[in-house]
């Protein structure tokens, strides 16, 4: 939801509240009509989570595994429970909270590891929750830590959904992003000009091209190919006002500028 999409933040926090205000009209206290009550909580969760609205975000992502763990029976196939444990991990991370975070997170993934099998499924799971370590490590100042929760992450992602998709080219300009960091240049542009071919191999993925065309442009930079650097930070920069109408071409863009265009759990 959200994340495979342009839409903004706001329209996703919209959609979300009308969905669960939907929801809970169909409510008949089935156990059906409680799954899909709960996976509401969860998607307005996720949806506050993106506008910012963290503490918004963790009470609906607390609602929905209350609601659903109460309607969940021996047969229930529960998809979400871990969703919504990640999206408050991704919360509580953002606003400071991260002994809480990280509690939530590792419990989460122990028990995701124990009944995980070879299911694309699974691996999709393992890698949403390396995902958001990968985040958690990283404001905890441990980027070696960080950066091995997003090498599994992409191993997860790679094993459920495969190259060249959505999922596997944010974990590439993860990688990009830590390589850079030390100074790796040339494993850092691999992982950039794959994350590119990722996204360019969708018709929607128009901002985190600018992103990471800007990013290579910063890369480029570094290594000393000024040239080419004018060149991909001519081509960001483009696409960035061809996105953004309202924005003055003659404004000096940064990093804010290109990382404003990505929802967060993509940044």
């Amino acid at each position: 939801m959200g994340a495979l999409t342009n839409q903004k933040p706001s329209t996703i926090l919209a959609y979300a509240s009308s969905h669960l205000h939907r929801r809970k009209e169909l409510d008949d206290s089935s156990e059906a009509a409680k799954q899909l009550l709960g996976l509401a909580h969860c998607e307005l969760g996720y949806a506050y989570l993106l506008v910012g609205e963290f503490s918004k975000a963790i009470e609906h992502c607390r609602m929905a595994k209350v609601i659903i763990s109460k309607a969940r029976t021996s047969d229930t196939n529960d998809t979400w429970s871990y969703r919504a444990d990640v999206y408050e991990a991704w919360s509580l991370a953002a606003t400071g909270r991260l002994d809480e975070s990280e509690l939530l997170l590792l419990a989460t993934l122990q028990t995701t590891n124990e009944v995980s099998d070879t299911r694309n499924e699974d691996h999709f799971r393992l890698g949403t929750i390396s995902k958001c370590l990968g985040f958690l490590r990283a404001k905890q100042g441990l980027m070696e830590e960080s950066l091995n929760a997003h090498e599994q992450a992409m191993v997860n992602f790679v094993a459920s959904v495969g190259h060249n998709t959505y999922e596997t080219s944010v974990i590439c300009v993860k990688l990009g992003e830590h390589q850079m960091l030390v100074g790796q240049f040339e494993t850092a542009s691999v992982y950039f000009e794959q994350a590119l071919r990722g996204f360019t191999s969708h018709g929607w993925s128009s901002e985190d091209i600018a992103r990471t065309t800007y990013k290579l442009s910063l890369l480029r930079d570094a290594q000393g190919d000024h040239i080419d650097s004018q060149i991909h930070l001519k081509k960001a920069e483009e696409i960035y006002h061809r996105l953004v109408p309202s924005s003055d071409s003659n404004q000096q863009l940064s990093e804010a500028h290109f990382d404003s265009l990505v929802l967060m759990t993509s940044r």
